[in-house]
């Protein structure tokens, strides 16, 4: 518990010396249930050291498909999934923070809507219904290839998939949708 707070209390010195709102790790992938405790048990300390500090915490920033839904993984279904990170959610409302999600598709952000662009929605159905309203930042937002497995520097970002007028199109219906649900705060863009 020490650890924690010690690395929490670095992470919200670093944030609070610019901004008012905290950032924990961003794009942790923790596919095993013990790996999800413990960042779950981190994320508890970082709200808490956030609180203190005066800063507003913003959680997880999962990386676009994660925690992984698809079919169950491990054994667990999104909702069981989730249930590993009910505690630091909580903590994080308390403390007035907000869930950070990344959210990307290809070649359209309507691709697999509601699996990758959007899936903040399956989250909250996820959720207990006391977290069912905590606000969710979607923190970075997009077109990239890399969720179609295109890791090539040739697949990344918008422009290998729409013009500009075509991108500007797609965060159009992006904003659209995410304005639909009043605790999606709102969404800043990823422009690579």
């Amino acid at each position: 518990e020490q650890g924690i707070r010690a690395a929490s209390s670095i992470a919200v010195a670093n944030a609070n010396a610019s901004a008012r709102l905290g950032s924990s790790k961003i794009e942790a992938l923790t596919r095993l249930q013990d790996d999800a405790d413990r960042y779950n048990l981190f994320t508890i300390g970082f709200a808490q050291e956030c609180q203190a500090w005066g800063v507003k915490p913003a959680v997880y920033s999962f990386a676009t498909g994660n925690p992984p839904g698809y079919e169950t993984i491990h054994g667990l279904d999104l909702q069981s999934y989730w249930a590993h990170y009910v505690g630091g959610l909580r903590a994080t409302k308390l403390a007035g923070g907000a869930l950070a999600l990344h959210e990307y598709s290809a070649p359209t952000m309507q691709r697999d809507a509601g699996w990758l662009c959007l899936r903040y929605r399956k989250v909250i159905e996820a959720l207990p219904a006391d977290l069912k309203d905590i606000p969710i930042l979607i923190t970075e937002t997009g077109i990239d290839g890399g969720v179609m497995g295109a890791g090539s520097a040739e697949a990344a970002g918008w422009k290998n998939y729409a013009s500009a007028d075509e991108y500007a199109s797609q965060l159009a219906w992006y904003d659209d949708e995410i304005q639909k649900d009043p605790q999606v705060l709102g969404a800043t863009i990823f422009t690579a």
